[in-house]
């Protein structure tokens, strides 16, 4: 189990009390939704990548408007059957850049005239797709530890971008054992004037072994971000 914990702290204290408590619990939000998950999401996707075995394509770095994406997927989709992978249920990971050109590569038709043309591909092949910010689709990350009440934590990349992941969701369990939130009061904190709230978890991904085939990596050739 991996265990990570994050500190955040400088809340002012008079504009928590003029904003009826609704300033600390914005903020403790908003670092869950850009710090806490970013981290989980990219060790997530870092573990499934570094599973021995797991089925995986030629790295290539993707140049929109000019690779095929969709060949590149329905090659990983048939190397899947080739392995007796589920078809239905599969899940399609992708970075921004395989994301934009999967969409030149797609071939859509205005009728009618429309003038409200959406461009999003939200399912192929009965896949959905998922876009994932580079900074969270690595083969390796390295965690920092915090070292300090107020320490950076995070991570950083260590291997290379990831271009798609196709993961049948039977073949992961994602453990989340203990998470939790605790806040302390400005009567409770020495050193600021504002609250500070701790942020824990002790989780882990885990790959069955008589499923590794049911991850699909296709990955690039430079460190992603």
């Amino acid at each position: 189990m991996k265990q990570r914990t994050k500190s955040l702290c400088d809340n002012k204290l008079v504009d928590n009390e003029e904003s009826m408590n609704m300033l600390v619990a914005s903020q403790i939000s908003e670092t869950a939704r850009t710090q806490v998950i970013p981290e989980l999401d990219a060790y997530t996707f870092a573990k499934l990548a570094g599973t021995a075995n797991i089925l995986s394509g030629t790295a290539a770095t993707i140049v929109p408007g000019t690779t095929d994406v969709p060949a590149l997927i329905s090659a990983a989709e048939a190397e899947m059957d080739d392995n007796e992978v589920p078809y239905e249920g599969r899940i399609l990971f992708v970075s921004p850049t395989c994301y934009n050109a999967l969409k030149q590569k797609i071939e859509r038709r205005i009728i009618n005239s429309e003038n409200n043309v959406n461009y999003n591909v939200e399912y192929l092949d009965d896949m959905r797709i998922i876009r994932v910010p580079s900074a969270r689709f690595n083969t390796q990350i390295t965690l920092a530890q915090p070292t300090a009440a107020n320490g950076a934590g995070g991570y950083s990349l260590s291997g290379n971008a990831i271009n798609f992941m196709i993961v049948h969701p039977s073949a992961v369990i994602k453990v989340m054992k203990w998470q939790d939130i605790r806040l302390f009061t400005p009567a409770q904190v020495p050193y600021a004037n504002g609250y500070v709230a701790n942020f824990r978890y002790v989780h882990d991904t885990f790959v069955f072994d008589n499923k590794v085939k049911g991850i699909y990596l296709h990955a690039g050739l430079t460190v992603s971000g």
